[in-house]
């Protein structure tokens, strides 16, 4: 009775795996677990809420990700040290947040031009360590507080450009430190943030 027990566990859960397994993602739940595909340019389904903790950590083959407008949250270490990751897209209008650590350590990233609204906004050391990033487009808002966090961009190395909205009312202390190219943050026009 156990053996047929466990056969039929087991045939359930590879079935289970089967239909959870899309285009080299693991989703349940609409969280996305963990991906395992192959491609360069990866595109998030539209019905993913959330990416799991370290669900596409180390990945060295991602270039390039589109985040869906449907998405609430990137969890910790998410995307951490993929290291040729150069490009993300977030499509719509706003994502709730993004956590600790989340794109840690993409050293190939240029260019981060974030949702127009962040709901929670970006946790502390979020982007820490991206070295090739050289410009940042910050949301319009961050309903919570309106704060750049503490080490949010730390040791951006070659960050020369951030770019802020009016509605940034507070930058931390170290959420640039040891981005010692950092020439300039300039503020958002209105006709800017109409093109966003």
């Amino acid at each position: 009775m156990i053996i047929l027990f466990s056969i039929l566990f087991l045939m359930f859960l590879v079935i289970a795996i089967y239909f959870c397994i899309n285009r080299g993602f693991i989703i349940i739940k609409r969280v996305l677990i963990k991906y395992i595909g192959f491609s360069k340019n990866v595109d998030i389904p539209v019905d993913v809420y959330a990416i799991a903790y370290r669900a596409f950590s180390g990945n060295k083959k991602i270039e390039s990700i589109v985040i869906p407008s449907g998405l609430n949250i990137i969890y910790d270490e998410a995307f951490r040290d993929c290291e040729n990751l150069k490009k993300i897209d977030f499509v719509g209008q706003g994502i709730n947040q993004i956590n600790p650590y989340a794109f840690t350590g993409c050293t190939n990233l240029k260019e981060i031009k974030l949702p127009i609204v962040m709901v929670l906004g970006l946790a502390p050391f979020s982007f820490s360590g991206c070295t090739g990033l050289e410009k940042i487009i910050l949301p319009e808002f961050f309903f919570v507080d309106n704060t750049i966090p503490s080490g949010a961009f730390a040791d951006c190395i070659n960050l020369k450009e951030v770019v802020i909205s009016k509605n940034i009312k507070y930058i931390s202390e170290n959420a640039f430190i040891g981005c010692d190219n950092l020439e300039k943050i300039t503020e958002m026009t209105e006709t800017e943030l109409k093109g966003l």
